[in-house]
């Protein structure tokens, strides 16, 4: 059989090429958020906030000396909650470097804490938003 350095050169290329598409496979699980996954993150912040109204949390903030007793706030929540978690577990502060995986992580963290108590941890979610609707127009049905 002869030497064919064109052959070589394809088959190298082929495998060059299949590299390539399993690296971008990989990466590709760890791709950050996408906007929608950001509006939902935002939107995750809001309920969980609405959530510690219900139940009468507040956050207890001293500023100068001053000791403030604030309703937790979306931006609050952020704070306070979820980026020292965020922090703690990934050495990130903006959520823009999160990918679905670190946020899940964050989620089993913050379902964890809350265990036991009454605020729910629940990511929203198209299925949650039909669900939301479904109950605005009283067409859902609880058991009782």
């Amino acid at each position: 059989m002869r030497y064919d350095k064109k052959w070589t050169q394809k088959m190298l290329y082929k495998r060059k090429s299949e590299l390539i598409e399993i690296i971008k496979e990989l990466l590709k699980e760890e791709q950050k958020i996408t906007s929608q996954q950001n509006k939902a993150l935002r939107l995750f912040f809001k309920k969980m906030s609405d959530q510690f109204k219900e139940i009468g949390m507040t956050h207890v903030k001293e500023i100068n000396g001053i000791v403030f007793d604030l309703p937790i706030e979306p931006n609050v929540f952020l704070e306070e909650y979820w980026r020292p978690i965020q922090k703690a577990l990934f050495g990130t502060e903006s959520t823009t470097d999160l990918n679905t995986k670190k946020i899940n992580a964050i989620l089993d963290v913050l379902t964890e804490a809350f265990s036991g108590s009454d605020i729910n941890v629940v990511f929203p979610s198209k299925w949650e938003q039909y669900l939301e609707q479904l109950g605005e127009k009283g067409l859902l049905y609880e058991n009782e």
